[in-house]
C-alpha cells in the first residue's frame, strides 16, 4: 500500500514486491485484506493484474499495458503564442532545451517524428507550421522559436484529439494559459475573467471528444527561467527577466503508447517535471448521493421526510425556502477535500418528485 500511494510503481518497488512473493526462492505468495476483502498474490501475473486493476501501469516496465496497437508516429507541437518566446530567449535556455529535446529521444528509433508550431490565424482558426526536426531543435536551442498572433488551448486540444491516429502520440508544449480569442479580448478586456467557466468548458468538451475516441492524456508541469514578454489576461505586456515560470507538456494518444512514451521520457536526464497527471492513473471518485436536510428558522412551513430528505410543504410557499444540506465527504480522495478545490468543483443537484426535473 505504501508503494501504491503515489499512483505508480517503480522498477525497484516492483522487484521488492516480487521478492515478497518468492520467499527463499520459492513462489509462496502473500495475502492481505483490502476494503474488507482478502487479496492473495501468488505469482508475478497476479501482482501485475492487481496493480493494473488499480490503474497503475508504470513506470515499471512489466506493468506497461499490453496492446495490439503499434507506436509508429510522434508529433511534437510548440504553442506559437507570443509568451512562449520567453522560455528560450534571448539566446537559448539550456534547461528548457533539454526538456524539449528529451521528447525526441523518448521513443524508439523506428518511430517517425514530426515537429511543428501550432497557433491561430486572424480568424482564430488552428494553424500548423511544420518544421524539420533538426531546424526545430536548433531554433529552440538558440532562442529562435517562431511566434504567432496567439493560440486557443481548447481549439488546439480539440484538433489534437480529432487528428490523432491510434498508432500516434501527439504532444503540445505550452504555457497553458487559458484564454479567449484575440477578438474576444479586444472587445472586452475582462473577457478571460468573466468567461472563465466558458473557457474551462471549451477544454472539457475537447477532452470529452478525446475520451470518445478512446484516447488518454498525460500532463507534465515543468518550471524554468523566463526572460521576455509575458502577456496577461488582458493581453497587456510585462517584461520579465530570469523569472521562474511554469510550462506544460500535454501528450495525447492510446494508453499503451502513452505508457511507452512516459517510460522513455523519464529516463532522460533533462526531463524533470514538478507534477504529472495521467488520465489512465486517476482515481475515480463516486458521486456523494446521501445527505440530510436541516431546517432553518423563518422558512415556509414544511416537513422533512428523512428517508430521502424530501421537503413536503403544507401549502405553496410565498417566500423563498431556505435550508441547510449536510453531506459527508469522507469517501472522496484527499486531494478533493481542500476547501478551495471544493468551492470550485462542488455541485449540488436535486430531483423534483412530482415532475422528475433535475436541477
Amino acid at each position: 500500500m505504501s508503494f501504491c500511494i503515489d499512483g505508480k510503481i517503480t522498477d525497484g518497488e516492483f522487484t521488492a514486491l516480487l521478492n515478497r512473493i518468492n520467499s527463499d526462492g520459492q513462489p509462496s505468495g502473500f495475502s492481505f485484506v483490502e476494503a474488507g476483502n482478502s487479496v492473495t498474490i501468488s505469482c508475478e501475473q497476479d501482482l501485475v493484474s492487481y496493480l493494473n486493476g488499480k490503474g497503475i501501469y508504470g513506470p515499471a516496465i512489466k506493468l506497461a499495458a499490453q496492446s495490439d496497437i503499434e507506436f509508429n508516429e510522434l508529433t511534437i507541437f510548440m504553442d506559437s503564442s507570443a509568451s512562449m518566446k520567453g522560455y528560450s530567449a534571448p539566446n537559448g535556455n539550456r534547461d528548457f532545451t533539454a526538456a524539449i529535446v528529451a521528447i525526441f529521444s523518448a521513443v524508439p528509433p523506428e518511430v517517425d517524428i514530426e515537429s511543428a508550431y501550432v497557433g491561430a490565424n486572424s480568424k482564430d482558426e488552428v494553424t500548423i507550421s511544420k518544421v524539420e526536426k533538426g531546424q526545430y531543435q536548433a531554433q529552440i536551442t538558440n532562442g529562435k522559436v517562431v511566434i504567432g498572433a496567439g493560440s486557443q488551448l481548447d481549439k488546439i486540444l480539440a484538433y489534437m484529439a480529432d487528428d490523432n491516429d491510434e498508432d500516434e502520440v501527439t504532444c503540445l508544449v505550452t504555457d497553458g494559459i487559458l484564454s479567449g480569442t484575440n477578438a474576444e479580448i479586444s472587445a472586452n478586456r475582462e473577457f478571460n475573467v468573466k468567461n472563465l467557466p466558458l473557457l474551462e468548458n471549451r477544454v472539457r468538451l475537447a477532452a470529452k471528444e478525446a475520451k470518445k475516441e478512446g484516447l488518454d492524456f498525460i500532463i507534465y508541469r515543468l518550471v524554468t527561467s523566463f526572460t521576455g514578454n509575458y502577456y496577461d489576461y488582458q493581453n497587456r505586456v510585462h517584461k520579465l527577466n530570469s523569472m521562474e515560470r511554469p510550462y506544460f507538456i500535454i501528450a495525447i494518444g492510446d494508453k499503451a503508447n502513452l505508457i511507452k512514451f512516459d517510460t522513455g521520457l523519464r529516463k532522460a536526464d533533462g526531463f524533470k517535471p514538478t507534477h504529472t497527471l495521467a488520465t489512465y492513473n486517476m482515481q475515480m471518485a463516486e458521486t456523494v448521493k446521501n445527505g440530510s436536510v436541516i431546517k432553518l428558522p423563518g422558512s415556509p412551513d414544511y416537513s422533512i421526510k428523512p428517508v430521502n430528505s424530501t421537503l413536503v410543504f403544507k401549502k405553496i410557499p410565498q417566500i423563498p425556502v431556505t435550508f441547510k444540506y449536510r453531506i459527508n465527504l469522507n469517501a472522496l480522495p484527499n486531494y478533493y477535500k481542500e476547501i478551495g478545490t471544493l468551492r470550485n468543483i462542488l455541485k449540488l443537484s436535486y430531483k423534483d418528485a412530482q415532475t422528475n426535473v433535475v436541477v
